[in-house]
C-alpha cells in the first residue's frame, strides 16, 4: 500500500554483520570469539564507496566488482535499528557525503557514564542478564514447524507482528549440517546466528559510547530522524538519556516515540515504522528535486 502511494524505491541494500544471518553461514569456519562494532561501519563504508553498482540494475550480480570512488556519490538514506542504528551513524560520521538522511530506530548509542550510580548498576545488571539469557537460548529444533510453534509460545515473540514472525521463521533458520545431526531427523533446523555469536554483540560496550561522544560532529546537512520505542528504561538508560541523545545534534533533527512498541519497533510496529520511513523518503525526494532544479546536483547518464 505504501509503495502504491509513494512510488517504488530504485535501489535498496541490506547490510548484515559477518556473524549474523546468511553471512554467519558463509563465514562459519572463520568466526572468532570477539566482535568489534566498528567493523560494521567499515563494511558499510567499503560497500558504498567501492562496491555499490555504479548504475541501477534490476538484478545485481552476487559478486560486486571493486571500482574507484564516485566523484558525486549518490546520497543514501540510511535506516538502522538498535545495533544497526549505531553502525550507520558511525559510517555517516566518517563520511557524511554518502548520506542525505539517517533514520535511527531505537539505536544503541549510549553515554559512557549514565547519570547516577544506581542507574549505572542497573544497566550493568541488565547487560549481564542479557548475556546469560542469550547464551542459554535454544538454537536447534527437530523441524521448522516445531521451531515456529516454539516461537509462537515464547513471551518475547508473542509481541511480534505475525508477518514479521513468519519472516523470522522463514529466513532466520537454516538446516542443521548433516555432521551435527547424528542419527536425528534430517529436518532439523538451527538459528543462523548462534547464541554465542549473538552474545559477542553485547560484550563490546566501547562503540556505542564513542558514537555518543562524536554525534554532535555529524554534518548538519544529514537529516536525522529518531524513531524511539516506548521502553526507554530497560533499553536506553531512561527517558532523560534519550532526551539528551536525540538532541545531541540538534540541527536538521526530529524525533518521535512509537507508543505501541518497545525497543523492537520493526518487529512490533512494522506498519507504523513503514509510514515513518516513507515520510522521510518523500521529504528527501522533494529536497533532492529542489537541489536538482537549482543545479546543485549533477545529472547522471
Amino acid at each position: 500500500m505504501l509503495l502504491e502511494k509513494y512510488g517504488a524505491v530504485d535501489e535498496m541494500y541490506v547490510w548484515e554483520a559477518y556473524n549474523h544471518g546468511d553471512a554467519a553461514l558463509i563465514n562459519a569456519n572463520n568466526l572468532g570469539d570477539t566482535f568489534d562494532w566498528a567493523d560494521g561501519a567499515r563494511d558499510v563504508l567499503q560497500f558504498l564507496t567501492f562496491h555499490r553498482p555504479l548504475v541501477h540494475q534490476r538484478n545485481a550480480p552476487t559478486h560486486l566488482p571493486h571500482h574507484a570512488r564516485e566523484d558525486c556519490p549518490r546520497p543514501v538514506i540510511g535506516v538502522g535499528h538498535s545495533h544497526g542504528g549505531e553502525i550507520i551513524t558511525r559510517a555517516a560520521l566518517h563520511d557524511p557525503t554518502l548520506f542525505s538522511a539517517l533514520i535511527l530506530i531505537d539505536p544503541v548509542i549510549m553515554m559512557e557514564t549514565l547519570s547516577t550510580p544506581t542507574r549505572r548498576e542497573s544497566m550493568k545488571n541488565r547487560d549481564e542478564l542479557l548475556l546469560r539469557r542469550t547464551l542459554a537460548r535454544r538454537a536447534v529444533w527437530p523441524s521448522r514447524e516445531e521451531a515456529e510453534k516454539f516461537f509462537a509460545q515464547a513471551p518475547f515473540f508473542r509481541s511480534h507482528h505475525p508477518a514479521v514472525l513468519s519472516l523470522y521463521v522463514s529466513h532466520g533458520l537454516a538446516s542443521l549440517p548433516t555432521s551435527a545431526q547424528g542419527s536425528s531427523s534430517s529436518n532439523c533446523v538451527m538459528l543462523k546466528e548462534s547464541p554465542f555469536d549473538e552474545a559477542t554483540f553485547y560484550s563490546e560496550p566501547r562503540a556505542p559510547a564513542e558514537t555518543w561522544f562524536l554525534l554532535p560532529l555529524l554534518d548538519p546537512p544529514v537529516e536525522l530522524r529518531w524513531v524511539m520505542g516506548n521502553d526507554m528504561e530497560n533499553y536506553q538508560g531512561g527517558e532523560e538519556h534519550v532526551r539528551h541523545m536525540v538532541w545531541r545534534r540538534p540541527n536538521n533533527s526530529s524525533n518521535t516515540i512509537v507508543r505501541s512498541a518497545g525497543h523492537f519497533v520493526p518487529q512490533q510496529a512494522p506498519e507504523q515504522l513503514a509510514r515513518e520511513i516513507a515520510d522521510v523518503l518523500i521529504r528527501q525526494q522533494h529536497s533532492f528535486g529542489q537541489r536538482t532544479s537549482a543545479g546543485q546536483v549533477q545529472a547522471r547518464l
